[in-house]
């Protein structure tokens, strides 16, 4: 064997070796779809048949009956709030999805008064196992009517300035934000029922607020009614032809980047196209080999 035919080799086997490695690698990220464990959002993706975008370059050329689900861990470029004012304003649903992120600035550019107050939303009374745990049982009549009766939240927030007609949910009245992060209700630390999820009709679109995106993760998602508040929210503007997540806003590691490089690529050559076209070329490469060596002749 030549020199190059080894190193070639060599080079394929490495490369092979590095995405295979890179695909069944498990991620411990947050919100990301390929993690199984407590914090990913594999089967939040699944149930709702999430799709993902690595970027919001073009999203404001979707036309109405899509939502667009926001966790801005990763602050916006003036030119991607464009994008999500345009997707808002073609007649869509953005879900924004916040607690301690960058939520606010997209509000302010939308015009919206509706502020996360990035403060830690605790219950010591209705609670799942603990104060940071925070149950909310105070809904608007149609999702009363839908059949949500409580939610748990995971590490939220709330909202501020909000006014009554946009809500949406509320925490209880022992809940209170925790300002100076003690875990204590201090004097002067705002007490319950504080706002947990809001809604804006921005005619022609609409934008829903929820303090806590953890509702998403996998073992969040189905713990009380989170599922089906969920699904209440995400067919507000009507029944989605596509649910988007924006993952370029999510804090990321390199694994996990490089992971959605090897899916990328996976799609890629799991298309029609390029499967007929590998398949071609190893009809035209294979007689041609053999063919060189002589091995047709004997």
């Amino acid at each position: 064997m030549s020199s190059f035919r080894l190193i070639s080799l060599v080079i394929f086997l490495v490369m092979a070796v590095s995405l295979i490695s890179i695909w069944f690698y498990p991620t411990v990220s947050d919100f990301m779809a390929a993690n199984r464990a407590w914090n990913g959002i594999r089967n939040f993706t699944q149930e709702f048949n999430v799709k993902h975008v690595e970027s919001l370059e073009n999203i404001s050329g979707r036309t109405e009956a899509n939502v667009l689900v926001c966790i801005p861990y990763i602050d916006y470029t003036p030119e991607e709030l464009s994008e999500i004012e345009g997707f808002v304003n073609n007649g869509n649903l953005l879900l924004i999805m916040d607690n301690f992120g960058y939520g606010n600035t997209i509000l302010e550019h939308l015009g919206i008064e509706a502020r996360f107050s990035n403060k830690y939303l605790l219950d010591p009374l209705f609670n799942y196992r603990n104060q940071y745990l925070p149950r909310i049982t105070k809904f608007s009549a149609n999702i009363e009517e839908s059949g949500v009766e409580a939610i748990t939240f995971n590490h939220a927030t709330s909202l501020n300035n909000v006014e009554h007609d946009h809500i949406l949910a509320t925490s209880s009245s022992s809940s209170f934000l925790d300002i100076n992060n003690n875990g204590v209700h201090d004097e002067g630390e705002p007490a319950g029922p504080l706002v947990a999820a809001a809604r804006y009709d921005l005619t022609p679109g609409m934008v829903v607020l929820i303090s806590d995106p953890s509702i998403t993760i996998n073992t969040m998602v189905g713990e009380n009614d989170n599922y089906k508040f969920i699904e209440y929210i995400i067919s507000l503007n009507g029944e989605p032809d596509d649910i988007i997540l924006d993952r370029s806003h999510i804090t990321r590691t390199p694994l996990d980047a490089s992971k959605i490089g090897v899916e990328h690529f996976r799609e890629i050559i799991a298309s029609e196209h390029v499967l007929l076209g590998v398949v071609a070329l190893i009809f035209i490469l294979i007689p041609a080999y053999m063919f060189k060596k002589g091995e047709l002749f004997r």
